[in-house]
């Protein structure tokens, strides 16, 4: 049985590591690199709880910066590159080790995985479903995909069938559908995208910005920075 986050968080702020310990408090979440986690000492249990780690699953030091997330109190992992779900049911083994060790209850920590992001990965309906019970989103797709299949932009057609399939996925799963980042749009092109996203079925979104939080913030519903 999969985590029912409600209301689910409307802004996950990707923070960049020389920003981390002055980030700005309007985003419901934060998402940070493990170059992070050394700063995460000096914060607050508030704000760590609102606080999610992004590894990839393959990653040589995932066991350590697992551990460490654990550690500091973090709310949970952003799977990123490839991810399918065996590397999420992984990920779970390894975090309930981290949590026993540390003497945190285990299911403590939640994981997102920003499956849909990466053209390997691209999850279909069912194929998540059941992995995890720490699951509570599943992401993308974004700038990843564009890359990895050289593609104009974000409307193209394999894009357009990614995000259909993310958002049937996480409902399959129980869970929120989570929009990816995107990257120079104005304000109003933002908040159009945004508004798109949250037709399409998606939950939330990765933002790179507090002006973009703001705006999320309100396009995803005046629920406040509600969840975990």
């Amino acid at each position: 049985m999969t985590k029912l986050i409600l209301p689910f968080p409307r802004s996950w702020l990707w923070v960049e590591t020389e920003t981390w310990a002055d980030a700005p408090f309007g985003a419901d979440r934060f998402v940070i690199a493990p170059s992070a986690l050394g700063a995460v000492s000096s914060l607050s249990q508030a704000l760590c709880r609102r606080t999610f780690l992004r590894l990839g699953a393959q990653d040589d030091s995932l066991v350590t910066s697992l551990q460490r997330a654990v550690e500091v109190g973090l709310a949970g992992i952003l799977l990123e590159g490839p991810c399918h779900g065996a590397d999420i049911q992984k990920v779970d083994v390894l975090l309930s080790a981290a949590e026993a060790m540390a003497g945190q209850p285990v299911g403590d920590t939640s994981i997102v995985a920003l499956a849909g992001d990466h053209p390997q990965s691209v999850p279909v309906p069912g194929d998540l479903t059941g992995k995890s019970s720490r699951l509570i989103g599943i992401a993308g797709p974004g700038h990843g995909m564009r890359a990895a299949m050289s593609l104009p932009s974000l409307d193209a057609e394999p894009i357009r069938q990614a995000r259909g399939l993310t958002v049937l996925s996480a409902v399959a799963a129980g869970v929120a559908a989570l929009a990816a980042p995107e990257a120079g749009l104005t304000e109003a092109g933002f908040e159009s995208a945004c508004e798109k996203d949250r037709a399409d079925g998606f939950a939330g979104k990765l933002v790179v910005t507090t002006a973009e939080a703001a705006i999320a913030n309100r396009i995803f519903g005046a629920q406040g920075a509600g969840g975990r």
